[in-house]
C-alpha cells in the first residue's frame, strides 16, 4: 500500500521540524558551552551535507544560462568547446561538490569528536574493543566446539552426515 505523496510530504516535514527544534531547545536551554561547540561543528557538516544537493541542481539550472564558448580554459584548447557543453561540465562540476559535501559531514565530525571529546570518545573505543574481542572469543569457542563434536561423533559413527552435524550442534546450543 502506498501512501499519498502529500501525507508523506507533511509527515516528513513534521518530522523535520520536530526534531529542529528539539536540536535548538537542547542547544540554546540545555548544553554548555563544551556542547554547543560540538553541535556547532556537527551542524555545519550536516548544513554542507543538506546544501551539496541544492548546489547540485543549482548548476544544471545556471549553466545553460551562461556563454560557455567566451570562457577561455586548458580544457577548451586541448579537448575542444564540446568538453564544455552542458552535461559535461555540470556533471563535472556537480559531482565534484557532490563529493566535496558528503566528505564535509563526516569530517565535521571527527573535528567534534577529536576537539571536543564528543561521545566521550575513549569510553566509547574501549567498550568497542572489549565487546568485539568478548564476541570474537565467543564466536571461535562455539565453533571449535562444533569441530570437536563433528570428529568425535564422525570417528565413533564412522561418517560424516548431516545428522551428526544437526546433533552436535544442538548438544552445543543445549
Amino acid at each position: 500500500a502506498h501512501w499519498p505523496l502529500l501525507l508523506q510530504a507533511s509527515l516528513l516535514l513534521i518530522w523535520v521540524v520536530t526534531g529542529l527544534y528539539a536540536q535548538f531547545y537542547r542547544f540554546i536551554e540545555v548544553s554548555d558551552l563544551t556542547q554547543r561547540q560540538q553541535a556547532k561543528w556537527a551542524a555545519a557538516g550536516l548544513l554542507a551535507a543538506a546544501m551539496t544537493p541544492l548546489v547540485y541542481f543549482l548548476a544544471f539550472a545556471v549553466l545553460p544560462a551562461m556563454n560557455l564558448e567566451l570562457l577561455p580554459s586548458q580544457l577548451v584548447n586541448r579537448f575542444g568547446p564540446a568538453v564544455l557543453t552542458l552535461p559535461a561540465l555540470a556533471g563535472l562540476i556537480g559531482m565534484t561538490l557532490l563529493a566535496l559535501g558528503m566528505m564535509v559531514f563526516p569530517a565535521s565530525f571527527v573535528i567534534a569528536v577529536l576537539r571536543y571529546r564528543l561521545w566521550d570518545i575513549d569510553r566509547l573505543l574501549s567498550r568497542t574493543l572489549t565487546y568485539t574481542l568478548l564476541t570474537a572469543t565467543l564466536l571461535l569457542l562455539y565453533l571449535g566446539t562444533v569441530v570437536a563434536l563433528q570428529t568425535l561423533f564422525g570417528a565413533h559413527i564412522g561418517e560424516t552426515s548431516p545428522l551428526v552435524i544437526v546433533v552436535s550442534t544442538l548438544i552445543i546450543a543445549a
